[in-house]
């Protein structure tokens, strides 16, 4: 049973909750990300096809659109 300040992370990772977290992963298989995008408060995303991952789970995200030359 996990305490109030405890998350249990994807992957096998595990970690004390805090009021604000960033964290960083290796790249990951598209189901991996998938659910990972879905467990997320917030998501920050680069690439169109991230985007619009992140518009179908209904999370908030942030959109870093690559630079167009």
């Amino acid at each position: 049973t996990l305490s109030e300040n405890e998350v249990v992370l994807p992957f096998g990772m595990s970690g004390k909750k805090i009021e604000n977290s960033v964290y960083t992963l290796p790249f990951l298989d598209i189901q991996s990300y998938h659910t990972l995008l879905s467990l997320s408060d917030i998501n920050i995303v680069r690439g169109e096809v991230s985007a619009v991952a992140a518009m179908q789970v209904g999370k908030p995200f942030l959109w870093d659109m690559y630079k167009e030359r």
